[in-house]
């Protein structure tokens, strides 16, 4: 009996396009080399040496390989760039700076006469219970 290896999940299946590289890899591993040649040519015809115009041409042509060919967390880069912005520089969870509103300038001490009017309130709302919502908090 023929037997053959299939993909588990099929949503997860490439197709490649030239080579081994999918139709993604293929457009950021173009766009990195277009980037390149200019870069060199430019580089080049400004008399820089070659190991200075090896070392830029490869600092350019990483990101543009990283973004064709690594998915964090099953995203693409972009996806995953944009919910990192978002969710750690934009809003974050825990926020670095503290907010100051009027409200924390107002003294938030009660005075005795304050709080001997509270109390007699209380009393009164106490023996009133059969007020529909009333509820005792103490």
């Amino acid at each position: 009996m023929v037997s053959r290896k299939t993909q588990k999940d099929v949503g997860k299946f490439k197709a490649k396009l030239v080579g081994p590289f999918t139709a993604r890899q293929t457009v950021f591993f173009g766009m990195g080399a277009a980037a390149d040649i200019l870069v060199y040519s430019a580089m080049h015809g400004a008399g820089f040496d070659i190991n200075v115009i090896a070392a830029v041409c490869i600092c350019i042509i990483v990101p543009f390989v990283l973004f064709g060919t690594v998915s964090p967390y099953g995203m693409t880069c972009e996806k995953f760039l944009y919910q990192f912005y978002i969710y750690h520089i934009v809003a974050p969870s825990v926020r670095k700076y503290c907010t100051h509103t009027a409200l924390d300038d107002i003294n938030t001490e009660i005075s005795p006469e304050d709080k001997k009017k509270m109390d007699i309130k209380k009393k009164k709302m106490s023996k009133h219970t059969e007020i529909k919502g009333y509820r005792s908090f103490e």
